[in-house]
């Protein structure tokens, strides 16, 4: 029978020692130092390093390197797989695709910076600074994204006890200052006009209407949309609600809009390709989530992320004359058709979550959290929701709609009375 490891239970006097994939692990002088490999019996550690401690105070060496490493390649790779069980079973705690991929991305930039057979324990400053110069003709926010990836990583790792510590990230491979993230940020155009809303409106088939009235009533972005589901949606009432529905921290309630609540009642949903999947409201034509992971096209060894929702709006934004026109064009030696999408402004449906903030009136910052699910749970907001606070995100809905759609016929307005029965 094999022995748990790490051991579930580790004694008092072993506290200064840190098991590891190789064993055990000890600080001394400011180096750790491989005291003994997992074998050995756990009430033979301390001796092991009265042995080791005489040798160094003796003439400052130590026994060779521990013969299991931990190469970048092992490690990035039982990562992924933790990452990817969050996504699929959300276990121990859920993870957003889009948040997978860019997680992926990370280990990527590793591998290609250090090399997959880089050893884990050996890590250092320099290694962080050359992993910081690939960041060098990006953006602060790129930066500070990669900093939080790789810690993340890091301290799975350390908490998997697959590395006894963190490593020194050095100075440069650090969070730039948040006033240089800001400056950067307020340079870029997120946001959609209402006249840019009107002719995506105009331009769009009754499934992209559909898209743009979620995004304008909820704030949601290509996840939202396409993890959407029949549990957290109240045709009856009006109001998508995560709060009694979701499991986890965050809460949104969302009263719909009566022209966002007439697309939903109309919409038919496509049928599901797999169990799992037959409470979702949008689907593609093949029955998946229009966001999904699958192996990538040109490497099926790597994962790539499939967002047709992006692709469906890259080409609204063309007919809208948001951006040019796509060129298709036929090959006559591949004998194929290729297409050539116009340059944007970085700016896709994604966007409306900045649109939505944006055309919110003063003095509803405690609502626009509870829509875009920045507010996290509390005993208040779990348990004593009241009506009033619910009438007042449903005038924060209307006045935002109302922005958008200025120069519209009015659709109805964001009943009131509905939220009485909801609320009970």
């Amino acid at each position: 029978m094999n022995t748990p490891w790490p051991p579930k239970k580790i004694p008092n006097s072993l506290a200064a020692f840190t098991p590891y994939k190789g064993g055990w692990i000890r600080r001394y002088n400011g180096k750790p130092h491989h005291v003994c490999g997992r074998t050995t019996p756990i009430d033979q550690v301390e001796n092991c390093w009265i042995i080791l401690k005489k040798k160094l105070d003796a003439d400052g060496s130590g026994p060779p390197a521990p013969a299991i490493s931990v190469t970048l390649k092992e490690l990035a790779s039982d990562y992924v797989v933790w990452l990817e069980r969050r996504v699929k079973k959300g276990k121990p705690n859920p993870l957003a695709t889009r948040t997978f991929l860019d997680y992926v991305k990370a280990m990527d930039r590793l591998v290609k910076t250090w090399g997959s057979d880089r050893d884990m324990l050996t890590l250092g400053p320099a290694d962080f600074d050359r992993l910081a110069r690939k960041y060098d003709k990006g953006s602060p926010g790129s930066l500070t994204r990669a900093v939080a990836e790789v810690h993340a990583f890091f301290q799975w790792a350390k908490g998997a006890h697959l590395i006894p510590e963190v490593p020194d990230f050095g100075n440069d491979f650090v969070k730039p200052a948040v006033t240089l993230q800001r400056d950067q940020r307020i340079t870029f155009i997120k946001s959609f006009t209402p006249e840019e809303i009107q002719k995506l409106w105009k331009a769009a088939t009754g499934e992209e209407k559909l898209f743009i009235a979620l995004g304008i009533n909820c704030a949601f972005d290509n996840s939202d949309i396409s993890e959407l589901t029949y549990e957290v949606v109240d045709l009856e009432n009006g109001i998508i609600d995560y709060r009694r529905r979701k499991v986890g921290k965050v809460r949104r309630i969302i009263p719909l809009h009566p022209r966002t609540l007439r697309l939903l009642k109309a919409y038919r949903t496509h049928p599901f390709a797999d169990e799992q999947y037959k409470n979702h409201v949008f689907l593609r034509g093949d029955g998946r989530p229009l966001v999904h992971i699958q192996p990538s096209r040109k490497d099926p060894s790597r994962l790539a992320k499939s967002d047709e929702l992006a692709m469906k709006f890259t080409r609204l934004l063309s007919r809208a004359g948001i951006r040019g026109k796509i060129i298709n064009k036929w090959n006559k030696v591949t004998q194929k058709t290729s297409t050539t999408y116009p340059k944007g402004d970085g700016r896709g449906f994604r966007s409306f979550r900045t649109t939505f903030p944006n055309f919110a009136p003063q003095g509803y910052l405690g609502e626009i959290e509870l829509v875009m699910g920045h507010a996290k749970g509390t005993v208040l907001k779990d348990n004593y929701l009241e009506d009033v606070a619910l009438d007042r995100v449903a005038e924060l809905i209307q006045a935002v709609w109302t922005r958008a759609f200025t120069k519209q016929k009015p659709q109805g307005e964001v009943s009131l009375k509905r939220f009485a029965a909801f609320a009970a």
